[in-house]
């Protein structure tokens, strides 16, 4: 499977931070408040901060800041001072420092010197330390050692904080004209399936330090390297070729082969070497030396469903909050459906670019991942002070899937200013419990209340739909068809299309029923602010029809037919929704066929020759309100009049459109009707007739004696 390696590293962020918990919880009180150290004099000390330590069955990983504490009146020189990590046993391994360092530690301050270390073997915390000595003068003066630190004290102390290290680039392309310190920090580590293989992407800030605008040598190659010592290229698919402008922080993303990365609970390490000639990206293939390391590279952490996570966008130019909302799941055939969206809101006080976003929806324990679609695409240029964009994507996940197992990871466009590739923003577990069918799944809705669906379109969120009636009608071929009546709405302050979604009815028993929408007519498709149209779908049902109730599916239109080469089209689902057929009383005198109220009073049927040919008439007082004002396509809706014979014989028929009659007297003419050859006790039907790209279908009204 292409993410074959996921569940390793997905659970190795479980892992980290629940054994820091753990460490953090078990932890005396004593201890925080007197804290272990090393003592040169009363004024400076040492104590261990910030230690990582992966046991393994192929080796261990150490990784510690060294503080220097100097409450002295003058500088302390570190270089002074030697490090090196002991066993129970007595054995020493030497350590290396980790980065650049100031070495000169002014009074009354304190600094970090960072180490890190692969030991053979497995070792628990418990049997490190950490021994400080100082370095004797002379070319045969030995070393005094000063003390150790506790690795498993120091552990239980360390709060969890993402890995960090500082390089000078010089080190790695001489040309520099002096000292050009880089901050390199790990944002996060995103295991993502990319073009059908399973890869870290590895989201880091390289911060210049220096006064001079920088950039990321060639020379500069980065390598993870897995628990087991063996090391992997990892090439940067973003930000390469960005200005390293001074004193700014800037995003670089780098990408590697998860396969071999991810085994076990011990994550890997990132090493940053100097290449002595341009490999590429390609580990081994020239000389290298190491640099600096980073570590642990533990995924991010997956944020809950109702949380918000503040992020960076726009290559860091600003910052704005994600909020992340609870996800909704339907189980269908086609699989798991997953609608996941995030609202991103501008807490500051000017206004923000709304980021180009994109999404990955995951199933770690199915081993797979699904590319989503932004169903609220396009969107806003700005978000004003305050304001917030919704996005919202939908991915279909294979069945199986378990809706407490989603991983939703959201990405950045990067754009030309950003090297081309997406960046990470943040992971999420935006759903849970278990999924339903979209029958079980469905909520109770009341009709008229807007439906809660975002539909996909130029005008998505501009947009507001309800379902105003569903009633039961008759095709020509006699077999029953609902005819379900939207009401779309513009909320927004600027011309808005009728946005296109698609519809059907889901019986108890899981069968689906495809909704057939009208053809808009060209004048409705574009709706002035405040504005609302009629958009009417039909469903063929079989014979007896499916109850009195159904569950309404609404999903994206184009969804249907947008399917990958070899995979079967998929419905991405915007909402379920339980609805009951309605129907009109049988002594109602005022029937509704949305968005009018039909009536009709003092029917007077009657009959008149002409030139040896009986015809009919019919003459009443016709009642028509509109309901709502809405715009109507022209013969959408009509009242049909049959004539017809004791035997149902039908002899004539007569119409009249909804959408251009007026209360008042109004005559109905049966003409050419040659009464002589049909039977005798005629009567007329009245019918409400819809027009559906299927054919007309009527419902019938009343009766009339003729």
């Amino acid at each position: 499977m292409a993410l074959n390696r996921f569940r390793g590293i997905w659970r190795s962020a479980v892992f980290v931070l629940a054994a820091a918990l753990a460490s953090q919880t078990a932890m005396p009180a004593s201890t925080v408040a007197a804290k272990e150290g090393v003592y040169v004099s009363s004024d400076v000390f040492f104590t261990l901060e910030q230690v990582w330590h992966a046991p393994g069955p192929d080796g261990t990983w150490l990784r510690f800041d060294l503080r220097l504490h100097n409450g002295g009146a003058s500088p302390v020189d570190f270089n002074r001072y030697g490090v090196r990590v002991k066993d129970a046993d007595g054995r020493a391994y030497s350590v290396r420092l980790n980065g650049v360092h100031a070495a000169r530690v002014p009074a009354n301050e304190e600094r970090d010197f960072s180490y890190i270390v692969r030991l053979p073997g497995n070792i628990p915390a418990e049997r490190l330390s950490v021994s400080v000595f100082r370095w004797g003068s002379g070319i045969s003066a030995r070393s005094t050692e000063l003390g150790s630190l506790s690795v498993a004290a120091a552990l239980a102390e360390s709060p969890a904080r993402r890995p960090a290290v500082r390089v000078d680039l010089r080190q790695v392309d001489s040309s520099l004209p002096g000292e050009t310190p880089v901050r390199f920090a790990v944002g996060g580590v995103y295991p993502v399936e990319e073009n059908g293989r399973a890869e870290l992407l590895v989201v880091t800030e390289a911060t210049n330090e220096s006064a001079r605008v920088a950039a990321i040598p060639g020379r500069l190659q980065f390598r993870l390297v897995a628990a087991d010592g063996r090391t992997y290229p990892a090439s940067i698919v973003s930000g390469a070729d960005r200005p390293l402008l001074p004193g700014r922080a800037s995003t670089v993303v780098l990408s590697a082969p998860a396969e071999g990365l991810a085994d076990g609970d011990v994550p890997p390490i990132l090493r940053l070497v100097s290449a002595a000639g341009s490999t590429n990206g390609a580990a081994g293939e020239a000389a290298e030396t190491t640099i600096a390391e980073l570590a642990p590279l533990t995924a991010a952490q997956p944020a809950k469903a109702g949380s918000t996570v503040a992020v960076t966008v726009g290559g860091g130019k600003s910052r704005v909050a994600v909020a992340i909302d609870p996800a909704k799941t339907w189980r269908t055939d086609a699989g798991l459906v997953v609608r996941a969206s995030v609202r991103v809101r501008n807490d500051g006080n000017a206004p923000v670019a709304a980021p180009e976003l994109s999404a990955q929806i995951q199933a770690p324990s199915l081993e797979t991942a699904a590319e989503a679609r932004d169903a609220v695409s396009p969107h806003a240029d700005w978000i004003s002070p305050g304001g917030e964009e919704m996005y919202s994507f939908a991915a279909v996940l294979p069945d199986g899937a378990r809706a407490d197992d989603i991983r939703l990871v959201l990405f950045e466009s990067g754009g030309d200013q950003q090297g081309g590739a997406r960046i990470p923003l943040l992971a999420a577990r935006p759903a849970a419990g278990t999924a339903a069918n979209l029958a079980e799944s469905a909520v109770d809705y009341r009709f008229g209340e807007p439906l809660a669906v975002v539909p996909a379109g130029a005008s998505a969120g501009q947009t507001e739909v309800s379902l105003e009636d569903l009633k039961l009608y008759e095709n020509g071929d006699g077999f029953p068809t609902a005819v379900a009546t939207f009401r779309v709405a513009n909320v927004g302050r600027s011309p808005a299309f009728v946005p296109e979604f698609g519809t059907e009815l889901v019986d108890a028993r899981g069968n689906a029923y495809a909704g057939v929408r009208q053809t808009v007519a060209e004048p409705r498709k574009l709706l002035a602010p405040g504005v609302a149209a009629v958009v009417t779908y039909s469903y063929t049902l079989p014979p007896g029809g499916i109850g009195e109730t159904a569950a309404l599916h609404v999903y994206q239109a184009d969804s249907a037919t947008a399917a990958s080469a070899g995979q079967p089209a998929v419905k991405l689902t915007l909402g379920a929704f339980r609805v009951a057929f309605r129907s009109d009383a049988v002594d109602d005198k005022t029937w509704t066929v949305y968005p009018f109220a039909v009536g009709i009073d003092d029917p007077v049927a009657y009959s008149f020759v002409s030139r040896d040919v009986v015809s009919f008439g019919l003459q009443f007082d016709l009642r028509v309100a509109k309901l709502a004002p809405v715009a109507v396509d022209a013969d959408l809706f009509r009242l049909r009049f049959d004539l017809v014979d004791g035997n149902g014989q039908l002899v004539a028929t007569q119409t009249l459109s909804l959408s251009s009659a007026l209360s008042g007297k109004t005559k109905i003419t049966f003409t050419n009707s040659d009464v002589s050859r049909f039977g005798s006790d005629f009567r007329v039907e009245v019918y409400a007739v819809v027009s559906t790209p299927n054919g007309e279908v009527k419902r019938r009204l009343t009766e009339i004696p003729a």
